[in-house]
């Protein structure tokens, strides 16, 4: 079983002057996981087809890859839909005017959409697989297909269930969290690391800032405090983030990536690395409960963590 998510923002619905929320409501009304690419599809016919989607990855994956009871994620307007593949589910070309104009004439067939929320409702390593890729492709991070599969059996009124659960792990856990629940949880960290000195500055945290997320100031000293996290396989380099530093005898950084490196941390005295493993511990520990953001602490819930904690 696989989880796929789908991209509806084709090239043809930009150029009809639609957008890619026309093209998710098409799929929701029709009852269809949709795409675009290679409309002369239609002229070489079924018995060609195979020829044809060694060209488009996309569209190969759509007609031939995708098996009875995989999943597919689907965004529109912010929210996220799910759908299951079901035993009468095929492929089709649609030769009509309204799916030429948007782009969506690769369809599979019998896709029934359920809306399951917005982006506080899914796991980090959902929302990030929407940033860039195939317009169809599959989603290997962990705990998502235990996720998809949970919140299906939750939310689908039909009859299927996969009666899935999740295990409790770092890999699962830095799944579900999104990238902005890594910042907080580092600030949080440090915050309690300095006995509750660290005041964070709200009005730092701009997207132009790329060297940090944040800065804190120490209420007893005034220094500065400056923070990068990263969710994923991002390797760091703490020369980088010296030269925030550099003019100062006091103000310091804190770096963390979930899965990669920091690289010439030991040159640097006042630049901290906190290994995600630390940061996880911290994070499960029942005695940090109180200062975990809500957000988090689902997740932590869903996945059965504070459970295993107490279970030790």
């Amino acid at each position: 079983m696989s989880v796929w998510r789908l991209q509806t923002n084709t090239k043809e619905a930009q150029d009809a002057g639609y957008c890619a929320d026309d093209c998710a409501d098409y799929c929701i009304k029709n009852n269809v996981a949709a795409l675009g690419f290679e409309k002369n599809v239609a002229a070489l016919g079924f018995e060609k087809y195979e020829l044809l989607t060694k060209v488009n990855s996309s569209v190969n994956a759509l007609a031939k890859k995708i098996q009875p009871n995989d999943l597919i994620w689907m965004r529109r307007g912010g929210k996220y839909y799910l759908a299951r593949i079901t035993n009468k589910s095929y492929w089709k070309y649609d030769n009509s005017k309204k799916a030429k104009l948007l782009g969506v004439f690769n369809q599979r067939t019998d896709v029934k959409w359920i809306e399951i929320g917005d982006e506080s409702d899914v796991p980090g390593a959902l929302t990030t697989a929407f940033i860039r890729g195939h317009a169809m492709q599959q989603i290997k991070k962990p705990g998502i297909s235990e996720y998809s599969k949970l919140i299906y059996d939750k939310k689908a009124k039909d009859d299927f269930r996969y009666n899935s659960t999740i295990e409790w792990s770092e890999e699962n856990f830095y799944s579900l969290i999104s990238p902005s629940d890594c910042e907080d949880l580092l600030y949080i960290y440090s915050y309690k690391e300095s006995n509750y000195r660290y005041v964070c500055i709200p009005s730092t945290n701009k997207i132009a800032t790329q060297k940090y997320e944040f800065v804190a100031i120490d209420r007893e000293t005034g220094k500065h405090i400056y923070y990068q996290a990263k969710n994923g396989n991002i390797d760091l380099n703490a020369d980088d983030y010296y030269k925030l530093i550099e003019n100062s005898d006091s103000d310091e950084v804190y770096l963390l990536t979930t899965e990669g490196n920091v690289i010439n941390a030991e040159k640097h005295e006042r630049i901290h690395v906190v290994g995600a493993t630390k940061l996880f511990n911290f994070c499960c520990d029942d005695k940090n409960k109180n200062i975990i953001p809500a957000k988090i602490r689902c997740w932590i819930e869903f996945a059965g963590g504070y459970n295993v904690q107490s279970e030790k």
